[in-house]
């Protein structure tokens, strides 16, 4: 147990590294359904703290994060399609002098530190891999195909 949490703490130092000094803006309590207002959702039982939530989702490139219930921090680009709240008032898990929102409610923040970018995505224009075209073999089938490739979808 104590080198889980030796292993955990020093992964999350490297991210407090990687992401350097560390800063946001509250923007306030916002109201939540389970159509999700911010849209990518992490739940941290035991150290949900406005910290760990800003890294979690600025290392993912998000605009937005928020904490709900206690328990959920949420990452987005953008907030607030179900208008305020007044809800937000559960203490956080990981800091105990800090509020991480509420039921079905956000406390939003703004990233305000834009030093780190986000990993760059697969190429968008990459020529597919060359692979052999197949002929069947059976004489029952009267047609070919050919590889294209691999797109996403």
């Amino acid at each position: 147990m104590v080198f889980k949490m030796l292993a955990r703490n020093l992964f999350l130092l490297s991210i407090v590294q990687l992401v350097g000094a560390v800063t946001y803006t509250y923007l306030g309590c916002f109201a939540d359904t389970y159509e999700r207002d911010l849209p990518y959702a992490m739940r941290f039982v035991k150290n949900n703290s406005i910290e760990n939530c800003h890294i979690a989702c600025k290392v993912r490139g998000y605009k937005y994060f928020g904490l709900e219930a206690s328990l959920w921090c949420n990452c987005g680009n953008s907030y607030g399609r179900y208008g305020g709240s007044l809800a937000c008032g559960v203490m956080c898990p990981g800091s105990a002098l800090e509020t991480c929102g509420g039921p079905w409610a956000n406390s939003i923040y703004e990233m305000t530190d834009t030093d780190v970018t986000p990993p760059p995505g697969p190429p968008t224009s990459a020529p597919p891999t060359p692979f052999p075209t197949p002929v069947p073999t059976s004489s029952k089938f009267d047609y070919q195909y050919q590889y294209v490739g691999c797109y996403l979808n």
